[in-house]
């Protein structure tokens, strides 16, 4: 059974991809209409598949200053210079 599940999740990310041939793509309506599990997944899956092309499409035409998700500037961390209580710490280590 979870054999099956797989071969059917694989069908349907394949369907939703555009890689089924018309055979393999009849195939999986055939079972689309006989099996209500698979269409839920089915379903679940266009969902899922919609948000992220919603997602990609928002962060691909992200426009500075129109209020998108991203910061118009990214501060830069400041270097720090080097400190030499860093040498202490291998030595408190040892004494404990």
């Amino acid at each position: 059974m979870a054999e099956m599940d797989e071969n059917l999740e694989r069908q349907i990310n394949r369907a939703l991809d555009g890689e089924l041939t018309a055979d393999e793509r009849l195939a999986l309506d055939r079972e689309l209409l006989r099996n209500p599990e698979a269409r839920r997944l089915l379903e679940g899956y266009e969902r899922l598949d919609a948000l992220a092309g919603e997602t990609l499409r928002s962060l691909l035409s992200y426009e500075p200053g129109a209020g998108g998700m991203l910061p118009e500037t990214v501060a830069q961390p400041t270097r720090r210079s080097y400190s030499r209580t860093w040498w202490f710490l291998p030595g408190a280590a040892a004494a404990a």
